[in-house]
Order: C-alpha cells, then structure tokens, then sequence
C-alpha cells in the first residue's frame, strides 16, 4: 500500500505530503474495520444529503428498480449469522433473473433522482427476498430523505400489492407503476 501511495498526488488522497507514509496496509485494514462496524445506512445517508445540497440535486421525483446479483463459489459466512454485532446477508437460492436457479443470489435494490440519475439509495438483501416486500422501506428512506411525501416513486410492476399501494396512498405519497397481467383489473 505505502508503495503505491508514493505514486500518487498527496492532496488527491486527502493528504498533505508529509502524511503519505502513513498509508499502509494496517491502517488501510483498521479504516476498513471501523466502516465495517459503522452506521453505513446513516453515513450513506448523510453522504446523499451532503450531495442534494452542494449540486442542487432536485429530488421530485425517483426511480427505483431491483435485480438480482448471481453469484459462483461457496458462501459459508454469508448465512445470516451476527458477526460484530451485525446479521451478516444470507447468499442463497431464489426466483434468479439470469434464470439460473442452480446459481446463489443477493438482491440488489438501487434508487436514483429524476434529477441527473444520481443514486440517492441502495440496499443489499437476502438473495430469496421478494422485491414487492422492499418498497415500503424504500419509500419511508426516500421521505425522510426528501422531508415529505410530496414526491413521485417510479417503478416496476413489483409495487402493484395491496399493502404497498395503499402504505404510500394513505401517507400521501404518489407513485408510477406498471399493473402486472397477473391483477384482475386486467382482465
């Protein structure tokens, strides 16, 4: 690590000259550690406000979609476990996107701003979680981030459940979906 931060511009790295020998691999791995055990949600969150406000991001309105991250190889510590304090995600068998069933998979679930596609929320779950059962949080997470309900959630079909339309309309909120072939009203 010290080797490579010689190569490079002090300030680009956050530091004055004389502090680039301080990089090194112990202290790169005690940093990682303590965003390991950090509040990441909060400091995502603060991080995201810090943005809105220095580039004027609008936030009226957001896009919201999921996929799934097929993954290879064995996963033994990725089973729900704590470690350090925290449920570690569970890397399992679900419905997989790829159409790979005999493959393992976390979701990934990612919201952007209208406003220059910056992304304004992401969440890593459980690879057998349902996206219809992540809308709820995600919209609670954009309204504290947006201070009210005064904004339009875009996304796919996955919205269209009884609990999730009507948690946003009795809240006040609005939304953009798509009513799946499977709903009555589409017959």
């Amino acid at each position: 690590m010290g080797e490579w931060a010689k190569q490079m511009v002090p300030n680009l790295l956050g530091l004055r000259p004389n502090q680039i020998g301080l990089l090194n691999d112990d202290r790169i791995g005690r940093a990682l550690d303590r965003l390991f055990e950090a509040d990441r949600s909060a400091m995502l969150t603060d991080f995201v406000v810090h943005m809105v406000e220095e580039f004027k991001i609008e936030l009226e309105q957001f896009h919201n979609d999921s996929t799934t991250l097929t993954l290879h190889g064995e996963y033994p510590e990725a089973d729900g476990h704590i470690q350090r304090g925290k449920s570690t995600l569970v890397v399992t068998f679900g419905h997989n996107k790829d159409h790979r069933p005999d493959l393992k998979q976390l979701l990934w679930i990612l919201t952007i701003s209208e406003d220059g596609a910056v992304p304004v929320h992401f969440k890593v779950a459980d690879g057998n979680t349902q996206d219809s059962t992540t809308h709820i949080e995600t919209w609670e997470v954009l309204r504290r981030l947006e201070g009210s309900t005064q904004f339009l959630y875009v996304t796919d079909c996955k919205l269209c459940s009884r609990e999730n339309l009507h948690h946003i309309h009795e809240a006040g909120g609005w939304f953009i979906t798509v009513l799946p072939r499977t709903r009555k009203e589409d017959s």
